[in-house]
């Protein structure tokens, strides 16, 4: 029951919120972050305790238009919704990451916007959603990761569009070997792909 309100967090060595334990309920609502070394936030919880209920909303989160950014994790259950992730540049584990040791059907994100971010999201964990969001001027591309063995995820209703380079492998929705029960649903994708690639694989 922890509620972090319109904070201005600049310049940290970490993340901004780093949302470590007893994460039930907790709210990050209304605050922006610049330039942290970190991510915006790390919703990791306890082997024990992954957090539920976690809302992420209605923030705005600038990366530091590099390559040392980190990933944003949520391993608990809860919705990142209504934020503004700006500059984030992560190539491999993406903007937000669901790794492997998650909640499976935890997360959903639902009606962010993504601008000039690389790979948005890295799932590795069954289940959750994509909905809603809007993509723009996309620097890497792979705006979905899934690895394999995923299973149960909903994308719908998402405006992906725009690759700055054009050389990069700009696909939208980029899916390892065995990943089953996807579902792609009523989504506008635009300049996603280079010569010779899919929008979606």
């Amino acid at each position: 029951n922890n509620r972090y309100f319109d904070n201005y967090i600049d310049g940290t060595n970490g993340a901004g919120f780093e949302l470590a334990d007893v994460l039930y309920e907790t709210v990050v609502r209304g605050n922006t972050t610049r330039n942290t070394y970190g991510g915006a936030f790390g919703a990791m919880g306890s082997a024990d305790n992954k957090g539920t209920n976690i809302t992420i909303e209605g923030n705005t989160f600038y990366g530091l238009g590099n390559n040392q950014d980190a990933p944003n994790w949520f391993r608990g259950s809860g919705v990142v919704r209504n934020n503004y992730f700006i500059g984030w540049q992560h190539e491999n584990n993406g903007t937000i990451l669901i790794p492997n040791n998650a909640i499976p059907n935890g997360l959903d994100v639902v009606g962010n916007y993504f601008i000039r971010n690389s790979r948005v999201m890295r799932v590795s964990a069954d289940g959750g959603s994509f909905t809603g969001n809007t993509i723009e001027d996309s620097i890497y591309g792979n705006y979905l990761y899934f690895d394999s063995g995923v299973s149960g995820f909903l994308i719908a209703d998402n405006d992906m569009r725009g690759a700055i380079d054009p050389a990069a492998t700009n696909r939208a929705i980029n899916t390892n070997s065995n990943v089953a029960g996807l579902v792609v649903r009523n989504n506008y994708i635009e300049g996603s792909v280079w010569a010779g690639e899919q929008a979606v694989v």
